[in-house]
Order: structure tokens, then C-alpha cells, then sequence
């Protein structure tokens, strides 16, 4: 699913694949049905990632309605071309706010993080796998539709502002948690939070290796910290 959502260039595959990974998330998150909390939690994840499912595809129906098109190319060249002209039209503002908090409910930003930390209980390659490639995927969102961002400055602004908060929040949160794969959660969360600021100053490039890079290095510490308890 990830992967089908990172190579995707029509809005309808990427649509698809946004689905499907939500459903393969909550079968991984609630793996552990021994446990009543990672059930309950796995509930808390499925309810926010369906939130992003709907508000994704309101914004999609919408980019369809005002551009005309779902191919991502077509969508590219065109906000392109109106980046180089004079062009004010609300609609834009909408479609890319929806955008952006699909992604901020995706990627665990606040005041929608609580899901990420809370699915600890999932087995440690689960989490790997999260925090390594699931949670990315509102960066990678928010990068293929960056044209339309940048036709939208008020969004960028309120990303920079969204992902500043996240990051100074999750972070000071992260020093004093106990459980280390609870740590982990919220230091990924900070870490996303980085990603949005980044985003939101439109390095949108930087964005993307900030998520490679974080992949690389939360997924290994995920899979060690067995061994550090």
C-alpha cells in the first residue's frame, strides 16, 4: 500500500492506496488481541486514519471539480503555470487546508498524535514498519501536491506553525516517558513535526530526505530496543 500510494500519479490509485493502508494498519496495530488496550487503541488509530480517509477524498472530489483532472502531472503543470500568474481563487486555500490535515491526522501531528505513541503494545517490528514508513505518508502527500501549496501561502503558514508546536511538545514529552517504545512514539512524533516545518518553508525536497533518513534510523532503534530492555 505504501508503496502503490508513493509511486502513484493519479489521484484515484493514490485514494486507493490511502484506504488500504489505513485497514492494514489496524490489522497490524491490534495484532496483540490478548490485550484490551491494544484493541482500544487500535480503535483510536482506525477512527483518526478514517478521518483522513474522508476529508481525502472530499479534497480529491474537489481538485477533480475546480482542475479537471486526477493525473498528478496534468494537476503539477497546470498549478505550475498559475504559480507564474496572478490567481486567487478560495477553493485552492480548501482544497490544499483538506490536504494538509489528511496529512497531519496521517502523520500524527497534533492534536491528532495520540494514536502513534498509544500502539506501543503492537509487536516491535509493527512498530518498526510504523514509524518507519507509515507515518511518512502525509510528508509524501503533502510533497505531491506541493504546486498546489505554494498557490496556497496561509497553508504553508499554518503547516510551519502546526509542525513548530508538534515539534517542541513531542519532544520535551519523549524526555520523560518511561517506556521506551513510548519514547520512541513521541520522538517520532517530534520528528514529524520537523518534517511539516519543513514543508510549511517549502524545502519540500528536504522534507522528503528528512523521511528517508528518519525511516533509516527509527526503524533500526525500534528493532534494537529489545536488546537496550
Amino acid at each position: 500500500s505504501i508503496y502503490l500510494l508513493v509511486m502513484s500519479n493519479n489521484l484515484i490509485v493514490l485514494a486507493i492506496a490511502w484506504q488500504m493502508m489505513s485497514i492494514s494498519l489496524y490489522l497490524l496495530v491490534s495484532f496483540n488481541v490478548r490485550s484490551n488496550t491494544a484493541v482500544k487503541n487500535s480503535r483510536w488509530t482506525m477512527l483518526i486514519h478514517k478521518g483522513a480517509d474522508f476529508i481525502f477524498l472530499i479534497a480529491v472530489i474537489l481538485t477533480y471539480k475546480t482542475f479537471g483532472s486526477f493525473e498528478l502531472s496534468t494537476l503539477s503543470d497546470q498549478w505550475l503555470a498559475m504559480s507564474k500568474t496572478t490567481f486567487d481563487n478560495p477553493m485552492v486555500f480548501v482544497i490544499g487546508f483538506m490536504y494538509l490535515l489528511a496529512a497531519m491526522m496521517k502523520s500524527a501531528i497534533m492534536p491528532f498524535h495520540l494514536w502513534l505513541p498509544y500502539t506501543s503494545e503492537a509487536p516491535t517490528p509493527v512498530s518498526a514498519l510504523m514509524h518507519a514508513g507509515v507515518v511518512n505518508v502525509g510528508g509524501i502527500l503533502l510533497n505531491k501536491m506541493a504546486y498546489l501549496l505554494l498557490l496556497a501561502p496561509a497553508v504553508l503558514n499554518i503547516a510551519f506553525i502546526v509542525g513548530l508546536i508538534t515539534a517542541i511538545y513531542a519532544s520535551l514529552i519523549m524526555l520523560v516517558v518511561s517506556d521506551i517504545k513510548r519514547s520512541l512514539g513521541y520522538s517520532t512524533v517530534g520528528q514529524m513535526g520537523y518534517m511539516i516545518m519543513e514543508v510549511g518553508l517549502g524545502a519540500f525536497s528536504l522534507a522528503i530526505y528528512h523521511l528517508m533518513v528518519h525511516g533509516i534510523f527509527k526503524a533500526t532503534l525500534f528493532l534494537e530496543s529489545g536488546g537496550l530492555i
